[in-house]
C-alpha cells in the first residue's frame, strides 16, 4: 500500500464511519437523518453545463455534460450510501470528471432513500431515468455506473427489467464498484466476519441494518431488491465488478461470480490489495487513481 494510501486510510477512519454504522438502530437513524441536512440536491454546486430535471413529477435528475460540448454516449452515475445517505458534491465532482474525460453525458440520479421511501421508490425511479435515457440514446451507447449500494442498485436494474419481461433493451455494460448486499447467508458469515477485521467503513451488521428499513412497512420486497447477487442477470452484456480486498462486502464476491455464470454474463473482477470498500472514488493515492482510470478505460 502507498503512503497516499495509508493516508487516506487514517482519514476515513477519523471519519468514524464504521462506528456510526454500528449504532443502535434508532441512534443509527436519527444520525443519517442529521447527516443528510448537509446533502441532497438543494446543497449540491451545479454549473451552466448541468441541468436539474424531474422525473415521475417530483424526483431529481442531473444531467451534466462534458466541457467541449462533445457527447458519444451517457453513463448513469449511481451514488451509494446505503440507500439512506443522500448524495454530495463528491459525488457530482466524480461524475463531472466521467464526463470530461469520456465525451460523455453522465446522468445523476437523485433517488429516493430508504429514509423517507420504499426500496420499490428507489428502482422505479432509477427505472424511469433509464427509460429516459433510452429515448435519447442506443442501449450500447448507455453505461451503468455505481458505487456500493448504486452499484447494486445498477445490478437491481436489469434485473427488475427481467422481472418486467424486459421491457427495455440492456444496456451496454454495468460497472458496479463495491456492490452491496443485505446478505446473510450462512455459508458466508465466517468471510464476513472475517474480512470486517479488515474493513475501516463497514460492519457487518450494517446489512442486517439495511435489510430491516427495506422491510420495515411489511412488504413484499422481491429477493433481488434485497440481495441483489440472487436476482436474474441474463441478458446483461458485461459486467465489470471492483472490490477492495479489505472490506467487508467482498465476501459476497463470489455470489456474484457465480450468478453471471448461471446467467451466461461475462464479467471481470477487479480486486485492489489491500484496498477498502470503493476505493476507485478516491482518486489522489495511486491506487485509486488506477482503479479510476480502470473505470474510465471501461468506459
Amino acid at each position: 500500500m502507498s503512503l497516499r494510501a495509508k493516508i487516506t486510510e487514517t482519514i476515513l477512519k477519523a471519519m468514524k464511519t464504521k462506528e456510526m454504522f454500528n449504532l443502535p438502530d434508532d441512534e443509527l437513524f436519527n444520525k443519517i437523518i442529521e447527516t443528510n441536512k448537509k446533502r441532497g440536491i438543494n446543497t449540491l454546486k451545479l454549473d451552466k453545463r448541468c441541468s436539474d430535471d424531474l422525473i415521475l413529477g417530483k424526483y431529481h435528475y442531473i444531467r451534466i455534460r462534458p466541457k467541449n460540448g462533445t457527447i458519444n454516449g451517457a453513463v448513469m452515475f449511481i451514488f451509494g450510501g446505503g440507500n439512506m445517505v443522500d448524495c454530495d458534491n463528491g459525488d457530482i465532482d466524480a461524475a463531472k470528471k466521467i464526463a470530461d474525460k469520456k465525451n460523455v453525458e453522465v446522468w445523476f440520479p437523485c433517488y429516493p432513500l430508504l429514509t423517507d421511501h420504499s426500496m420499490q421508490d428507489t428502482v422505479e425511479m432509477i427505472y424511469a431515468v433509464y427509460a429516459k435515457m433510452l429515448e435519447e440514446y442506443s442501449h450500447d451507447k448507455i453505461t451503468l455506473l455505481g458505487f456500493s449500494s448504486g452499484a447494486a442498485q445498477a445490478l437491481i436494474l436489469c434485473e427488475h427489467n427481467n422481472e418486467l419481461g424486459r421491457k427495455l433493451p440492456m444496456p451496454k455494460q454495468v460497472i458496479a464498484v463495491s456492490p452491496g448486499s443485505c446478505c446473510d447467508d450462512e455459508e458466508l458469515k465466517e468471510s464476513f466476519r472475517e474480512l470486517e477485521k479488515k474493513d475501516i467503513m463497514i460492519p457487518f451488521s450494517f446489512l442486517g441494518k439495511v435489510k430491516k428499513m427495506i422491510t420495515r412497512n411489511g412488504e413484499d420486497v422481491p429477493e433481488y431488491m434485497i440481495c441483489a447477487e440472487k436476482g436474474n442477470l441474463s441478458g446483461v452484456p458485461l459486467i465489470h465488478f471492483f472490490y477492495g480486498s479489505c472490506e467487508t462486502l467482498y465476501a459476497i464476491a463470489p455470489k456474484f461470480e457465480e450468478n453471471c455464470k448461471k446467467h451466461n454474463v461475462p464479467y471481470t473482477m477487479t480486486v485492489g490489495e489491500g484496498m477498502f470498500h470503493c476505493y476507485p472514488m478516491f482518486t489522489f493515492y495511486p491506487e485509486g487513481k488506477q482503479g479510476f482510470n480502470e473505470i474510465l478505460a471501461y468506459i
